[in-house]
């Protein structure tokens, strides 16, 4: 039996985040911190729904938010980070509108695969 694969356009989360751990010249951080950062991204995106779209004010305050504990948090940021060093939040990353006086227009670079 023969199997047929399907060209399909990686763009989401979970892509772009496997992408980036695994890297176009190999294994930066591997699959299980793209899978990492995903998680962390939902989290942070699920934090902001549930409060009227404002960040979190603190790595602490995510983390008690999100039952984990601070030093998980900072690790998950310091992830992302290294795996998206572009972006300083989950918030850049996704082009989410921002809050709170921030300035307008997140930075997600034209071409990103989760630029609309």
């Amino acid at each position: 039996m023969q199997t047929v694969r399907v060209a399909r356009e990686r763009n989401s989360v979970v892509d772009v985040c496997l992408d980036r751990a695994i890297g176009q010249r190999g294994l930066i951080r591997g699959p299980a911190a793209g899978g990492r950062a995903a998680v962390f991204v939902f989290q942070w995106c699920r934090y902001i729904e549930e409060h009227d779209g404002v960040d979190p004010p603190s790595i602490l305050q995510f983390s008690l938010w999100a039952s984990l504990s601070s030093v998980t948090c900072d690790r998950r940021m310091a992830e992302f980070r290294e795996l998206f060093p572009e972006y300083e939040t989950p918030r850049a990353f996704l082009g989410m509108p921002l809050t709170r006086g921030e300035q307008s227009g997140a930075p997600v670079a034209p071409g990103h695969a989760l630029a609309s």
